[in-house]
C-alpha cells in the first residue's frame, strides 16, 4: 500500500529544491493570534478552509474566487481561514496566502512542512500559524524532529498547530511547546476517513 504522507513530504522537498519558497514579499500586516481567537469564541470555534482542489474530488471552489470565499466565511463567523499553499496536490500557492492578508481573520498556512525555509515563506506571506503534521516528523521526513520546527515557527512570529492521529501523538503534542493541537480524521498515510478516530484518541 502507498505511503501517500511520504510523497507528500517527497514533494515538498522538491518544490523547496526548485525554489518555490524564496517568497520576498513585504508581510502585508502585523501577526493575529489564531489561538487567541479559538479561545474567545464560546461555543464551536470554526476555522475555515481554503483548498482550490482536491486528489479525489478535483475543482473545489466551483467557480467562486479565493477572495469571495474568504468573504463568505469572514461573514459566516470563521475563528480564521487555512489556506493550502501546495501548488502540487491541492492548488495553493504563496500567492493565494498573501492575497488574503487583507482580512481581519488569522490565517493558518496548510503545507507539508519539512523544513525551516518554508517557515519564512509563510510568514512573509502573511500566515499567523502554520500547520505541523506529527507522523510527518515522527517518521523522519522532515529535517528535524517536531520540537525543533515548533521553536523555529515561534521564532519567525507563527504560531504551530499540530496535527495528530492517534494517542501517542496526541501526548508529544501536549508535551510540546505548541500553540494548537488537531485531531485529523483522515489517515493521510492511507487517505482514509474514520470520523470516530478523534473520540478514539482523547479517551
Amino acid at each position: 500500500m502507498p505511503d501517500h504522507l511520504k510523497k507528500f513530504a517527497r514533494d515538498a522537498w522538491r518544490r523547496l529544491g526548485r525554489g518555490y519558497y524564496r517568497f520576498f514579499r513585504e508581510r502585508p500586516r502585523p501577526p493575529l493570534s489564531l489561538a487567541a481567537a479559538v479561545r474567545k469564541r464560546r461555543g464551536k470555534a470554526v476555522i475555515a478552509e481554503v483548498k482550490p482542489r482536491s486528489p479525489s474530488r478535483g475543482d473545489l471552489l466551483s467557480g467562486r474566487s479565493p477572495g469571495e470565499v474568504a468573504r463568505l466565511y469572514q461573514a459566516g463567523g470563521a475563528v480564521g481561514v487555512s489556506v493550502l499553499v501546495d501548488p502540487d496536490h491541492f492548488g495553493g500557492s504563496l500567492e493565494l496566502l498573501h492575497g488574503f492578508a487583507g482580512l481581519r481573520l488569522p490565517l493558518l498556512a496548510k503545507d507539508f512542512v519539512v523544513a525551516e525555509e518554508q517557515l519564512k515563506a509563510f510568514h512573509n506571506a502573511g500566515a499567523d500559524c502554520v500547520l505541523l503534521i506529527q507522523p510527518l516528523f515522527a517518521r523522519g521526513y522532515a529535517s528535524c524532529g517536531l520540537g525543533e520546527m515548533i521553536r523555529a515557527a515561534h521564532g519567525h512570529g507563527l504560531e504551530v498547530l499540530v496535527e495528530v492521529w492517534d494517542a501517542q501523538g496526541l501526548r508529544e503534542a501536549l508535551e510540546s511547546e505548541a500553540d494548537l493541537i488537531g485531531i485529523n480524521s483522515r489517515d493521510l498515510t492511507t487517505l482514509e476517513v474514520d470520523i470516530r478516530r478523534p473520540i478514539r484518541v482523547l479517551r
